[in-house]
């Protein structure tokens, strides 16, 4: 138990505000972690991360981003790992060899998941017992080997003196797509809607990375991996926000001259709208899918909100019966969602207003996207989202080079759950592969005024 102790005490203080009290409960988490789990681990990873935050707040930038360039590369590692034995079948079952061996395999999908990301060094300001005192792990424990992972460079993993139920997180913070066999022609930056995760957008992941692009999928705070991550398990679209600009910077940073792009629906789109408006020098383009907030039957979940609100009630609200009877009229799809074990369509009465509050902002925020090329998407039979909202958000939207399409047959979803067509498919490919030309061309000529 003691892990799981030291990580809900930890996760308190957190959501208190006392990142003084948390600091040394989780950097005996991420030891433990490390030790159990090994140190390219994705628990270690997430315990990395929680100390990034925690280091930011306390105003030691050198130590936050440390912890933060370690977990990007256990993350990535991590979907590198993924990837080459399902490239491995798929060379062997194709025709024509496109990697001369397994090295070299292994090297194609390397460049394309780590770009020019070398082995960030590991965290060696780690000690035992910086909490409760123990210092050593040494006491052997049969029963240990059952959740041990990764490598163990300490030797301490399988040997630590704690027997516990803890749900430890074992799926990275982003999902990630590439194809060996294509040049790189850019990235696509995804983010889910509303209870959905990464791994919603697969299909769309493995269609894009087929035509030349690496597809990265982030999860929003308060939903996929985050739901069994205590400190980090409140639905908070801001801090998504930062997240994702510390992830899009990192990404070009590894990915230099590689035209970036944000992909995001429903709440994604939402979320993708709001990031360019603060940060268009990230993207060259966003593609925003129904990114409205204005919605059909608000009352059904506004009078909940309330009531919890005025109480005080911190009992979660289930918004699932009316998102999925409302996103979409296909059973099969309704059942996928419903039964996959990485949906949350609960949410506190403060959760669901912080997130009414954030989207309240859409219209003001279009506004301020002046400079970014933008490409929106509105299903016509969409019973969630007012196709009038998404329209009147798109007028909104300041840049002169703006496209909205409405998609005849489309619901809510329109790229999650595999829900786009070919055609539609080669719609974005072809205006991302438009707007990266115009992107080198303007960069060619922003150097050559410089000089």
């Amino acid at each position: 138990m003691l892990l799981r102790s030291l990580e809900g005490l930890g996760a308190s203080f957190i959501k208190m505000g006392d990142y003084e009290k948390a600091l040394p409960l989780y950097q005996e988490v991420a030891y433990l972690d490390k030790a159990r789990y090994g140190s390219d681990s994705i628990p270690y990873a997430w315990s990395l991360r929680i100390l990034n935050d925690i280091y930011w707040k306390l105003k030691s930038p050198k130590l936050a981003m440390h912890c933060f360039e370690r977990s990007v590369w256990n993350f990535r590692n991590a979907n590198y790992q993924r990837l080459v034995p399902v490239w491995e079948e798929r060379m062997k079952a194709a025709k024509t060899q496109f990697a001369s061996s397994p090295s070299e395999l292994e090297k194609l999908i390397a460049d394309r998941i780590f770009g020019t990301l070398g082995k960030i060094p590991d965290i060696n300001f780690l000690n035992p017992g910086l909490y409760t005192g123990i210092t050593d792990y040494s006491v052997h424990t049969a029963n240990a080997t059952s959740e041990s992972e990764g490598s163990t460079d300490d030797g301490l993993a399988n040997q630590l003196p704690w027997s516990r139920k803890r749900v430890a997180v074992l799926e990275p913070a982003s999902t990630m797509w590439a194809d060996p066999r294509e040049e790189i022609k850019g990235i696509v930056v995804c983010v889910p809607g509303f209870g959905l995760h990464r791994r919603s957008f697969a299909d769309l992941g493995e269609s894009l990375a087929s035509k030349g692009f690496i597809v990265a999928s982030y999860d929003v705070r308060g939903f996929g991996a985050y739901t069994a991550l205590k400190a980090r398990d409140r639905i908070d679209l801001e801090k998504s926000l930062e997240d994702l600009d510390d992830s899009i910077i990192q990404l070009r940073k590894d990915f230099k001259g590689v035209p970036v792009f944000i992909l995001g629906e429903s709440m994604g789109g939402s979320i993708a709208l709001q990031f360019c408006a603060h940060h268009p020098e990230l993207v060259e383009g966003l593609i925003a899918a129904v990114p409205s907030e204005q919605r059909y039957r608000q009352w059904l979940t506004a009078s909940k909100v309330l009531v919890g609100l005025i109480t005080g009630s911190r009992k979660p609200i289930d918004v699932g019966p009316v998102v999925v009877s409302r996103a979409t009229q296909k059973k099969d799809l309704r059942e996928t969602w419903t039964s996959d074990p990485s949906s949350r369509f609960t949410a506190t009465a403060r959760e669901l207003y912080g997130f009414k509050r954030f989207v309240s902002r859409n219209h003001s925020l279009a506004r301020q996207v002046k400079d970014t090329p933008v490409l929106m998407f509105q299903g016509v039979h969409d019973l969630l989202i007012r196709p009038e909202g998404t329209i009147s958000l798109f007028k909104a939207v300041a840049c002169e080079d703006k496209d909205l399409m409405l998609i005849g047959k489309s619901e809510h979803l329109v790229f999650e759950e595999g829900q786009f067509d070919k055609n539609l498919l080669v719609s974005i490919c072809d205006w991302m592969r438009n707007h990266s030309d115009e992107a080198r061309v303007n960069n060619k000529e922003g150097a050559n005024s410089k000089e």
